[in-house]
Order: structure tokens, then sequence, then C-alpha cells
């Protein structure tokens, strides 16, 4: 997996594409009645007038359009915190973009850069809002997935 994305990184940069940061942490506010967000980015990049943000994920396999539909909600999250970078930097658009290391017998690396639309952004807006509001109401749904193995809460959860 390693020996892929290092080919993956090695190659050619865009001429004029400049690194901004790698592990950038950042805070802000999407909706004015819930607590802030914090996301940690992989990667901003700035090409010109864009201003480009990877997330780097690793998969058993190549994504298929569901995967990326199922993970665009954190690309739009990102987006819309880096509206004031975007401006501070003078670029005119963010470009998201997926780096998917697949752990395949043979590694390969796949770049996928989604759409969002503002239905997209509505939807994360209406999920981040009916999130808060059962938070404030007490309200935690028991929701069985793949973290309730480590989780310090299972037996009380699970009953």
């Amino acid at each position: 997996m390693l020996t892929a994305y290092r080919g993956h990184a090695l190659q050619p940069a865009n001429t004029g594409t400049q690194i901004i940061a790698i592990e950038h942490q950042h805070r802000f506010r999407l909706l004015a009645d819930a607590p802030p967000i914090k996301m940690r980015l992989d990667l901003l990049e700035l090409n010109g007038t864009e201003l480009i943000v990877t997330d780097i994920k690793t998969s058993r396999s190549r994504w298929n359009d569901e995967k990326v539909r199922e993970h665009v909600p954190q690309l739009v999250l990102y987006a819309h915190g880096l509206v004031p970078l975007l401006r501070e930097l003078g670029a005119e658009r963010i470009v998201p973009r997926f780096v998917i290391v697949t752990k395949a017998k043979k590694p390969a690396v796949q770049i996928l850069e989604p759409k969002a639309g503002q239905d997209d952004v509505d939807r994360l807006k209406r999920m981040v809002s009916e999130t808060w509001d059962a938070i404030t109401k007490e309200v935690f749904v028991q929701r069985e997935g793949w973290g309730c193995a480590q989780c310090p809460y299972r037996k009380r959860c699970l009953g």
C-alpha cells in the first residue's frame, strides 16, 4: 500500500500547485444553533484559483458511485468550513478530492473528485440539525456498527 501511495505522491505535480497544509485542524460553525464542528483535513493545496481539499482513505477495493455518495457529506462539511480560507487565499472554488489506496493483493490508488450540489449541502445541514436536536433532548438511538466492538459503552447500550 505504501509503495502504491508513494508512486502516486511522487508523480509530477501540476505546475503551480502549492501545499497549504497537511493534517490541518479547524473549528467552524455549520449552524448557528449547534456547537462548532472540529475537522481535520489530510491535505490542502492551492492550484491557481482552486483550493483542493484531499481526504485520503484506505479500502479493501476500489470505490463505486454508491461508496462515493456515502462519503460526500464529509467533503461538503470540509468545503463549508474552508470558505473563509478560500476568500483569504483569493481562490475562487473548492475542489473536493478523495484519494483511495486499496488494500488489495496489488494495491492501487484511485483519485475521485465528486461533485456536490446544493441538495448535498441541505441534506448535511438537516442531518446535523436533527442530530444536535436529538442530543439536546438526550435521545440516543441504538445503532450497531463496526465501532461497537471497541466502544466502552457497549454493555450499557446493548443491554
